[in-house]
């Protein structure tokens, strides 16, 4: 008797992008800090690596992959002067770690192919237009050595509390991409109210746990405003008098990304800030990196949510001078950083 052939997980072909989705590499800069860990670089790039600049990399923990070093000014020990990349053109590139050439795309494997996803910690992704994004401009950029690999991979998945195929969730996820796409209000299209019920927690404890602890990185700069806002509206304290002198800072919170989106803001010219905030939530659906944690209506309550948060971090930063759509954009990259981290995972697992 034949033995029954093993499924598996997901296929990474064909390669799917989602429609609507642009992306160009403006060189902001911004993605090259510890926004978030700079890798995971190999064995073999690393040691390429050493022979240009030794020990620039280094082990870390919380990633559990060995990373790029940085500055201690939190940026990447590659980035020159002008927020460009030392190791992007010597050698044809050779020397640039796979996770860099990559970044901000990646892919989920899933019954139907290779989903081609983008993550919004890059000012070049919320800030202007860039050119549509297709299977051909992808392809050459996923590829690490002869293949592409997969970041995510998903077979069944949550709607609401059933677990179903995902030819079905694909039924439940096409109209509300369709709707992100359109020009409904967003928060007609999650049809979700923001700040729900948690199981065994409030939203005035969620600030206290966002708030604990913490590092001195930008990734952690975002914790501690998005923790602000909340103590700000359910524990009643206040986010801090902003110093309208000082561009670096929103309140008291450090803007260590400031001069990205400065660079952003020079080089765009306005586009709709629903664009900004849509983009942000198709590409989060889309991605499917939020099924290990949430159902899809727990991702409709998180981003309505969040979105209320970006929101009113959009007011602030507008009031320092910032263009609409670029004050919505580091929203969503501050929001967005906070929902990448496990505390975050917890808090939508929570949402009945």
């Amino acid at each position: 008797m034949t033995p029954p052939a093993k499924r598996r997980p997901g296929l990474l072909r064909p390669l799917i992008v989602r429609e609507g989705a642009r992306y160009t590499c403006f060189g902001d800069g911004m993605c090259c800090s510890d926004l978030h860990a700079l890798g995971p670089v190999s064995r073999e790039e690393r040691k390429r690596l050493a022979i240009v600049h030794p020990g620039v990399t280094g082990y870390d923990g919380l990633a559990n992959a060995h990373v790029l070093a940085t500055r201690p000014d939190g940026t990447c020990a590659f980035l020159d002067d002008e927020a460009l990349c030392a190791l992007h053109e010597p050698m044809g590139g050779m020397l640039k770690p796979k996770s860099c050439h990559r970044f901000p795309l990646g892919v989920t494997a899933t019954p139907s192919g290779g989903r081609v996803i983008l993550e919004h910690r890059c000012s070049c992704i919320n800030v202007g237009v860039g050119a549509p994004l297709t299977v051909e401009r992808a392809e050459p950029q996923l590829t690490v050595g002869v293949r592409i690999r997969p970041s995510h991979a998903v077979e069944k998945l949550r709607v609401d509390r059933r677990l179903v195929s995902f030819a079905t969730y694909l039924k439940h996820e096409a109209p509300l991409l369709e709707g992100l796409e359109g020009r409904a209000p967003l928060e007609q299209v999650l049809d979700r109210e923001p700040f729900g019920p948690l199981a065994g927690l409030t939203w005035a404890e969620v600030g206290e746990r966002l708030a604990i602890g913490g590092g001195d990185s930008r990734f952690h700069d975002a914790m501690r405003i998005v923790a602000a806002l909340l103590r700000d509206r359910f524990a009643g304290e206040p986010f801090g008098r902003d110093r309208r002198d000082d561009p670096d800072h929103l309140g008291p919170y450090a803007r260590r990304w400031a001069a990205g989106f400065a660079r952003a803001q020079a080089r765009s010219k306005p586009r709709p800030v629903r664009d900004v905030y849509a983009a942000w939530m198709a590409d989060h659906v889309w991605s499917l990196f939020w099924t290990p944690h949430a159902s899809l209506d727990q991702v409709r309550k998180d981003l309505a949510t969040r979105y209320v948060l970006a929101r009113d971090l959009e007011r602030r930063l507008r009031r320092k001078g910032l263009r609409a759509d670029v004050a919505a954009a580091e929203a969503v990259l501050i929001t967005d950083l906070a929902g990448t981290s496990e505390r975050w995972h917890a808090v939508v697992h929570r949402m009945r």
